[in-house]
């Protein structure tokens, strides 16, 4: 059984995200490795700039539980 993926309708990264899957698994195994963490930083930094830019300090607990 050999397991493709239809690339016929693509363009650009999302073509060159499946043609990578398509020649080597174990490269697009690597590369998806690499990149979910990455880009969970990336979107994580910018969140961080986002909510410290609407004025909410998360570094300071100045609220008291209880």
């Amino acid at each position: 059984m050999v397991i493709v993926a239809d690339s016929r309708h693509l363009t650009g990264l999302a073509a060159w995200w499946v043609n990578i899957y398509n020649e080597s698994h174990f490269y697009f195994a690597l590369l998806t490795i690499v990149t979910i963490p990455l880009v969970g930083a990336i979107l994580g930094g910018l969140a961080d700039l986002l909510i410290r830019r609407i004025g909410i300090d998360l570094k300071s607990r100045s609220l008291r539980e209880g």
